[in-house]
């Protein structure tokens, strides 16, 4: 796939829907599920994962947990869910998002369903990866503003963490 195909894969299901329109010609048939032009964004099986951290049951567990806890951010009120809430499409429904102690932030908190698909991450593509992605809103003192030295005690004391972290 030429690089201007990828870039576009990232830029939304109007340029998506546009750019097949585009690519067959505006023929009516090509919009049909299984239509040999759409099979280009069909998404693979699984998603990836980096070659040193292969997805198991255990992992998914302890990333559930983890995504969950409020106790990881720095006043113990706010979870990575808390801007990326299921129930909200895995965004949070806000114009912006709010951080720490409500403090309205800059940016909306994007929907994160499939984006382990994505090639960069955060609005300005700052994040090469989504394991690196996931420690910048933790870092941020607006946002979850984790005290990283206290989280890692504490996950070494907690006993459901403990056993989540070993079966992982």
């Amino acid at each position: 796939m030429s690089p201007f195909w990828i870039r576009l894969r990232h830029l939304g299901a109007t340029t998506i829907a546009l750019s097949v329109f585009l690519m067959v010609g505006f023929d009516q048939s090509a919009v049909r599920a299984g239509h040999p032009a759409l099979q280009m964004w069909k998404l693979p099986p699984a998603p990836p994962a980096p070659a040193d951290n292969e997805t198991t049951a255990a992992r998914v567990e302890l990333g559930k947990m983890l995504f969950f806890d409020t106790r990881l951010s720095g006043d113990g009120t706010i979870s990575c869910a808390t801007c990326h809430n299921p129930l909200y499409g895995w965004a949070d429904g806000l114009p912006t998002a709010v951080g720490i102690g409500g403090e309205v932030l800059g940016r909306a908190s994007p929907a994160i369903v499939n984006s382990a698909y994505n090639s960069i991450q955060m609005w300005d593509g700052r994040e090469p990866s989504l394991e690196s992605q996931a420690l910048g809103p933790m870092k941020a003192p607006s946002e979850m503003h984790t005290d990283f030295d206290r989280v890692t005690r504490w996950l070494g004391e907690t006993p459901g963490y403990v056993k989540a972290f070993a079966a992982a």
